[in-house]
C-alpha cells in the first residue's frame, strides 16, 4: 500500500491532498503536490503508515465527508468549481457499527438505493446529494455535456454544487454480489443488485462499499495482487485528474495512423487557485 500510494502520486503536481487512517480520524492536512516541500511532508505521513487496529469504514467515511465541509484557510475545499474526491482503501470489510445518518440513498433509483439505513451508501449520499460548501457558490462544479440531456446516462455525475465523489480500493475481497453475480458485477445499471441490510465483518460489508461508489459516482477496484494495487491507485488519480481536464477531444492530424504515426495531443489545466491557465503538449 505505501509502495502503491507513492508511486501513485509520482508525476502529479496539479492536486492537493490530505491523508488519515481510519483508526485515528484526526483533522486533515492538505498538502499541494506542486511544492516540493510538500509533497515530501505528505510522503512521510505515507511511508509511516501502521498497520493495526480494527475497520471502523462507516465512521470514515463520515469523517472524510466532514473534512470536506470544513472552513478557514487549511479548509480542503477552497474552490466553488473544485473537484473532491475521497478513496477508502480497505480489506473490504467493516465492524464498529456506524453513523445513525438514516436512509439517505431509498430515492436514487436503481442500482444507487436500497430500503436499508445507515449503511456506507447512505453516508456518502449525505456529502454527494448535498452542498459541502455553500459559502463559496453553488452551481459552478462543470459536468459533462451529456448532463444536459432529457435524461441524461445515471452513470454520470452531473452535481453542479461543491459535492465529494467517493472511491473504493480493495485487497481482493468478494462480496455476496460483487465478483459472484457475474451479470450485476459487469453493470449493475443494467442488472440492479438486490442490497443486504448493514452488517459488520460480512460478505455484504464488501457489495455495501461498492454501492457507496455507485452513488458517489467513483470508481470501485478490486486490487488483488502488489502491482494490481498500484494500477488501481494510479487509476483512482487519473480519474480524479480526468475529471478537472476541460471538456473536448483531442484532434489527431492526419489521413493514416499506423505504427510509425505520431500523434500531438494538446491539454490546460487551471493552476494557482484558477489565476493561471496551463498548457501542455504530449
Amino acid at each position: 500500500m505505501v509502495a502503491a500510494m507513492t508511486r501513485a502520486f509520482v508525476d502529479v503536481d496539479f492536486m492537493r491532498v490530505g491523508y488519515f487512517t481510519i483508526n485515528n480520524r484526526v483533522a486533515v492536512t492538505m498538502y499541494d503536490m506542486g511544492i516540493q516541500a510538500e509533497r515530501n511532508a505528505f510522503y512521510n505521513l505515507i511511508t509511516a503508515l501502521p498497520a493495526s487496529g480494527g475497520t471502523p469504514n462507516r465512521f470514515a467515511i463520515q469523517h472524510m465527508g466532514e473534512q470536506f465541509r470544513r472552513t478557514g484557510a487549511g479548509a480542503p475545499v477552497q474552490l466553488a468549481c473544485q473537484m473532491n474526491a475521497g478513496m477508502l482503501f480497505t480489506d473490504g470489510y467493516s465492524n464498529g457499527g456506524g453513523p445513525t445518518v438514516g436512509n439517505l440513498d431509498g430515492g436514487m433509483g436503481p442500482p444507487f438505493a436500497d430500503a436499508h439505513p445507515n449503511k456506507k451508501g447512505d453516508i456518502v449520499a449525505q456529502y454527494y446529494l448535498n452542498p459541502l460548501r455553500t459559502d463559496l457558490g453553488l452551481g459552478q462544479v462543470r459536468v459533462p455535456a451529456a448532463c444536459s440531456a432529457p435524461n441524461p446516462d445515471p452513470r454520470l455525475d452531473c452535481r453542479t454544487d461543491p459535492h465529494m465523489n467517493f472511491y473504493g480500493v480493495t485487497l481482493g475481497a468478494l462480496g455476496a454480489i460483487y465478483g459472484v453475480n457475474a451479470a450485476a458485477t459487469a453493470n449493475p445499471y443494467a442488472n440492479p443488485p438486490a442490497w443486504a441490510p448493514l452488517c459488520n465483518d460480512c460478505v455484504e460489508a464488501v457489495d455495501e462499499l461498492w454501492q457507496a461508489t455507485l452513488i458517489g459516482r467513483g470508481r470501485y477496484i478490486n486490487a488483488k495482487n502488489p502491482q494490481a494495487v498500484s494500477e488501481a491507485m494510479v487509476e483512482v488519480v487519473n480519474a480524479v485528474l480526468d475529471s478537472t481536464q476541460p471538456v473536448g477531444t483531442p484532434p489527431v492530424s492526419g489521413a493514416r495512423v499506423g505504427t510509425d504515426s505520431a500523434i500531438y495531443q494538446p491539454g490546460f489545466v487551471v493552476r494557482n487557485n484558477a489565476r493561471d491557465w496551463v498548457g501542455s503538449l504530449q
